[in-house]
């Protein structure tokens, strides 16, 4: 029982690293952030409010089984519209 339960978070590991390395180059630094926005809340993101300027939290839930899955992506602006930075997190909850 316990190799299964080692084996779910290392997945989930592996997860949250190839969702972080996808959002980077799917959205890459340089890119126009509004088309970005409009991609990913095309595809079913929701905006949510950010602590800081210049900077949009996009948030998708999930229930997978006994767990739940919170995406976000968050997408800090440069003065002339581009993608200054952008990360992608995976925050996973298991019962």
């Amino acid at each position: 029982m316990k190799k299964d339960l080692a084996m779910g978070r290392s997945s989930y590991d592996e997860t949250k690293r190839a969702f972080s390395q996808f959002v980077k180059n799917a959205f890459p630094v340089g890119s126009d952030a509004r088309a970005a926005i409009a991609q990913i809340t095309g595809g079913g993101f929701r905006v949510e409010k950010s602590d800081r300027p210049n900077s949009v939290a996009l948030l998708w839930n999930r229930h997978a089984g006994p767990c739940s899955e919170r995406y976000a992506i968050t997408i800090e602006q440069s003065a002339d519209g581009k993608v200054a930075d952008v990360a992608g997190q995976l925050y996973p909850v298991c019962l």
